[in-house]
């Protein structure tokens, strides 16, 4: 008996349960060998618990380091079939999922940015937005997406201010050709007021340079023709006028 108590203090408790075993071979109705023996049964069975949870928290430990979150979790549920409730396999089941769900969440995030970075290289705006946009539906919110999401939104917004300069000076190069310069100038006039931009200023100026010239090399033309007409060159005033610009 001191023998099983010894083990026992000294936690061998294997030791213990075959040593009361074998006690209770001998002495099978003893009430203190049976009281020892029930006693190093529960500490063995509690001890190998201890020892498979240990086991299998640090194989879950070792897949979690490989960021295998899928074979941990698998490994957790199923040692909490063998070990019903038991805290430690709860709470690192729980922090293994939580690290699973964190790292989905980063390579959907990432995955997003890439995709959106190809879509505005391609210029495609509209695309990239709706990438994102999708992405923050599925991952939650995020500083790093919503910061990029607004960054393609002004970059969408940049473009189709560029296009429609691009459309307006088109527009107003034809009708500067066609020597529609009151036309020109007000379409350039009207439009800069939204579009503030530089190249639209530059038009402008020479719109304005190339409709007073028009309007000056008309006046001349004008008073060489009246000249004509008061000399009765009846005939070269009507071929000058009909020559000039109109």
């Amino acid at each position: 008996l001191a023998a099983i108590q010894e083990a026992l203090n000294r936690e061998r408790f294997e030791d213990a349960l075959g040593q009361a075993e074998s006690a209770l071979k001998e002495f099978p109705n003893h009430s203190q060998v049976l009281k020892l023996h029930t006693q190093a049964s529960r500490q063995t069975e509690a001890q190998n618990r201890r020892r498979y949870v240990e086991e299998q928290l640090q194989a879950a430990h070792s897949f979690l380091e490989k960021n295998q979150y899928s074979s941990a979790i698998v490994l957790l549920e199923r040692a909490l079939e063998t070990i019903p409730q038991d805290a430690r396999l709860t709470s690192y089941l729980k922090t293994v999922r939580e690290a699973h769900e964190t790292a989905q969440g980063e390579n959907l995030r990432q995955e997003a940015i890439r995709e959106a970075n190809e879509q505005v290289a391609s210029k495609d705006f509209a695309g990239a937005i709706n990438t994102l946009e999708r992405a923050l539906g599925r991952a939650g919110q995020s500083p790093e997406l919503i910061e990029i999401l607004q960054f393609v939104r002004e970059q969408e917004a940049e473009h189709q201010r560029q296009e429609r300069i691009h459309s307006l000076l088109s527009r107003a190069q034809t009708l500067l050709g066609e020597e529609e310069y009151a036309e020109a100038y007000d379409l350039l006039e009207r439009s800069q007021t939204e579009l503030q931009a530089n190249e639209v200023d530059e038009l402008l100026n020479t719109v304005r340079s190339q409709w007073e010239r028009f309007e000056r090399q008309r006046g001349e033309t004008l008073d060489r023709a009246r000249q004509l007409m008061q000399g009765n060159e009846t005939r070269k005033a009507v071929a000058l006028l009909d020559a000039s610009p109109k």
